[in-house]
């Protein structure tokens, strides 16, 4: 895809996959299966603008999960999601304090930040959100 367009970095759980009781007041508007004991539940109108704007070239998404590689082969296959690439470090602590795999990531597949990217992440903690803005922020400002 073009340089020109952002990447956007897609998490899974709390994002796609809603938490209750998120929904619990307009049921009629989510699907929920269950997958592997857990229990799926995922807004089709959401599914439908994420593929669209992977479709219409808008963005190149790609996958920042825990899921893994199983975000393209179970959870996108289950709920309609088109294909995605799919971001991670391998190398990466998965939760210190002090380093986020999900940052080191972005920066690997954004060249240092220098690509735009969009992040939609329900665990964006103070620190780890700040770290994010600094790395955008960073990359804008020799």
């Amino acid at each position: 895809m073009s340089p020109d367009i952002p990447i956007w970095f897609l998490d899974i759980d709390g994002v796609l996959n809603t938490l209750p009781p998120i929904f619990q007041d307009k049921p009629h508007e989510f699907s929920t299966v269950i997958f592997e004991d857990l229990r799926i539940s995922w807004r089709p109108k959401v599914i439908d603008f994420v593929n669209r704007v992977h479709r219409e070239k808008l963005s190149e998404i790609h996958w920042l999960t825990m899921w893994g590689e199983t975000a393209q082969t179970e959870f996108a296959p289950l709920v309609g999601l088109d294909h995605f690439n799919y971001a991670y470090d391998p190398l990466g602590d998965f939760g210190t304090p002090e380093y986020w795999w999900k940052i080191s990531a972005i920066k690997q597949v954004t060249n240092g930040g220098r690509r735009k990217f969009i992040f939609t992440d329900d665990d964006l903690r103070d620190g780890l959100a700040w770290r994010l803005g600094n790395l955008a922020t960073s990359a804008r400002c020799p």
